[in-house]
């Protein structure tokens, strides 16, 4: 269904189930702008995608959507930062920069970026590592014109695997980009 035509058949459908006046339009606040969030991130997607093409053809970046109306981007943390290290590495640093450009261009765009790390080392540690990781990702985007980036650090807290083992720790070691209008 076109996004143009689901404001008036959602009218029609309020109105005949005998919404009064207030209630469908208390209704249509609340709809609208999840809609128009929709339309945002089928906009976005292909722009995130052109922007990472290449790394998402070598596997080194996954793109979905997520629950939250955003374009989520998953970067592997090996290839952007060394082992215990928050500096981006020159290939990182590049496919970010060509994001953020692309990005700029998208009025309304925000991204939040959140780190997560193994959990090698202790909570602090891999807080810390983690946070000066989000700022890094975030600076680079930042750089390239995008106003609406916030940086979230999650340390060892969430992990999507054991780290009992390398593939692990590789899986956990991340970066994740919510992508979308006023907040990704």
């Amino acid at each position: 269904m076109s996004r143009y035509l689901a404001p008036p058949l959602l009218v029609a459908l309020l109105l005949v189930a005998g919404c009064s006046t207030t209630s469908w339009q208390h209704g249509l606040q609340d709809i609208l702008p999840h809609a128009g969030a929709e339309a945002a991130v089928e906009e976005l997607t292909p722009v995130v995608q052109q922007a990472l093409s290449t790394e998402i053809a070598a596997g080194m970046a996954t793109l979905d959507r997520a629950k939250e109306q955003a374009v989520k981007v998953h970067l592997e943390g090996e290839w952007c930062f060394g082992v215990d290290g928050a500096s981006l590495s020159p290939v990182a640093n590049a496919a970010l920069r060509r994001l953020g450009r692309a990005l700029a261009g998208v009025p309304g765009t925000s991204v939040t970026v959140t780190c997560h790390t193994d959990g090698i080392g202790s909570l602090a540690e891999n807080q810390q590592l983690s946070s000066l990781r989000a700022d890094a990702v975030a600076a680079v985007l930042r750089a390239q014109g995008l106003a609406g980036v916030r940086a979230e650090a999650k340390g060892s807290t969430e992990p999507l695997a054991t780290n009992a083992t390398e593939a692990g720790r590789r899986v956990n070691n991340r970066i994740e980009l919510h992508i979308g209008p006023n907040g990704g």
